[in-house]
């Protein structure tokens, strides 16, 4: 454990906060998409109103039940029906989005600067990535490539991004849909997501998966692994992050602010590296919560997003794992080009410093740190990537 700074030349200056949103107009829109192509005529005009009937839910939040169930024991099954499809797309869909619109958010200054971006969204689901996008970068023209072997997903996705595009006021391609990736052809991909996809692969196969979208993105395109936050998908994760940084060339943006090999990975084989955001602001989902009893106030995941190409700055030590308050001050454990361990910040020696770390939540970056004492430190920066700013108040 350090009781100083890791940083004696930590960078002092940042871009502001990319996530001053919590993206409720998004997730209005996806709201509103969801019970139009999904819900019946009667449960439609009760959510105009504000209000569902739990008997209108009652049939989805049971095949939510199983899905989960079937998730959490380790049984996953194929979605085997549209209904299982559309429950999944009902209640998944918001939660996954926002983290996708998160990270994307993240992403954009760093795209291709063309105005025509191919895309492909590999287990494209009910159309997460695909629809993020739509929202996200509606100025650009997309051409879309989505694919899942699920026949009822596909059916749910070309029905929720047709109706998008119908309503939409850009002018949007109608996706490619395919059941496999077959001929996809090399460096043809500006972004490629691929979103709880490799917590379902084996061993063998998740490396020939990686190999292939590395191959199919074009030099500068971004690749978007999101996983669910279990500690066996996390740590394969961290895996692949360390093949495509050192064999494959790609430059980290997300969460890692370096291309050094993973150090939790390395000397911790107990912690897995994943990031939380509030949950989505969706009446969809909070209504379902009450009939399934379930609760997403808070959503833990795992992701690795990198580019393609040259390295990329990215300043601050990124928290890995959230202050604990003691007595002699709190210690908090962060990542960064330099640094990997649990700092001990003391109220008495730097007041700012110890504010920024009692804020701090899993994944937040912390920067501006320029001195080994922390007693003559600049102002630190937290940057609160995926969520909005803390409220600042006085410390007593």
């Amino acid at each position: 454990m350090h009781d100083s700074n890791p940083h004696d030349n930590a960078p002092l200056s940042d871009n502001p906060p990319l996530y001053k949103t919590d993206f409720s107009l998004q997730l209005e829109a996806i709201d509103r998409l969801l019970v139009s192509q999904i819900l019946s005529e009667s449960a439609q005009q009760q959510f105009a109103k504000g209000k569902i009937a739990r008997s209108e839910l009652a049939p989805f939040a049971e095949r939510i039940k199983e899905i989960s169930q079937e998730y959490t024991t380790g049984s996953d099954k194929e979605i085997d029906s549209i209904q299982k499809a559309q429950a999944y797309a009902l209640y998944y869909l918001p939660i996954n989005i926002l983290k996708t619109l998160s990270l994307l958010r993240l992403a954009l200054p760093h795209l291709s600067e063309r105005q025509e971006l191919d895309l492909l969204d590999f287990g494209c689901g009910p159309g997460t990535g695909t629809l993020a996008a739509y929202l996200t970068i509606p100025e650009r023209t997309l051409n879309v490539t989505a694919i899942d072997t699920s026949p009822f997903m596909r059916e749910v996705y070309q029905q929720l991004t047709s109706a998008f595009q119908a309503h939409s006021t850009h002018s949007l391609n109608a996706p490619l849909l395919k059941e496999t990736a077959s001929r996809l052809p090399k460096a043809s991909q500006d972004i490629i997501f691929a979103l709880n996809v490799f917590n379902e692969l084996s061993e063998s196969e998740a490396p020939k998966l990686l190999s292939l979208l590395t191959e199919s993105l074009r030099d500068r395109g971004i690749l978007f692994l999101i996983e669910p936050a279990l500690k066996s998908s996390t740590r394969a994760l961290m895996h692949y992050r360390d093949l495509l940084v050192s064999q494959h060339q790609f430059a980290p943006l997300y969460p890692c602010t370096h291309s050094h090999a993973c150090p939790m990975l390395k000397e911790d084989e107990s912690d897995w590296c994943h990031g939380e955001i509030d949950g989505p602001n969706s009446q969809i989902v909070r209504q379902l919560d009450e009939v399934t009893e379930f609760n997403k106030h808070r959503i833990k995941f795992s992701a690795f997003i990198a580019r393609k190409g040259p390295p990329i700055s990215v300043n601050g030590y990124r928290v890995v794992q959230s202050a604990e308050k003691t007595r002699e001050g709190n210690i908090i454990q962060l990542c960064g080009d330099d640094f990997y361990g649990q700092l001990k910040i003391s109220k008495k020696k730097n007041k700012e410093i110890f504010r920024a770390s009692k804020r701090a939540r899993l994944h937040d970056r912390i920067s501006g740190i320029a001195t080994n004492d922390l007693t003559e430190s600049n102002a630190p920066r937290l940057i609160t990537d995926l969520r909005k700013p803390p409220v600042e108040t006085e410390e007593r």
